[in-house]
């Protein structure tokens, strides 16, 4: 059960991105899941998607590998 922090992410990216309710579920648990292991926030992380992330959205689009996709943001992420 998704919690109450992944479910307003999940409206947000829906609002931000237009993409469909699953679509934004995954990302939403995707980015809580990426605050873990970077240590930025969950607006931060999603702010960054809006603006620096176009090329992954586009692999995902097409490959829909949720865990490559998180890789490749992570790895952007670092410093």
């Amino acid at each position: 059960m998704p919690e109450e922090k992944e479910i307003i992410l999940s409206r947000l990216i829906q609002e931000k991105f237009n993409r469909e309710e699953k679509f934004s579920n995954r990302l939403a648990r995707a980015i809580v899941e990426m605050t873990l292991v970077s240590g930025w926030d969950e607006i931060a992380i999603l702010d960054f998607l809006l603006h620096g992330a176009e090329k992954e959205f586009g692999e995902l689009d097409e490959s829909f590998d949720w865990i490559l996709f998180k890789k490749k943001i992570l790895k952007k992420l670092r410093p």
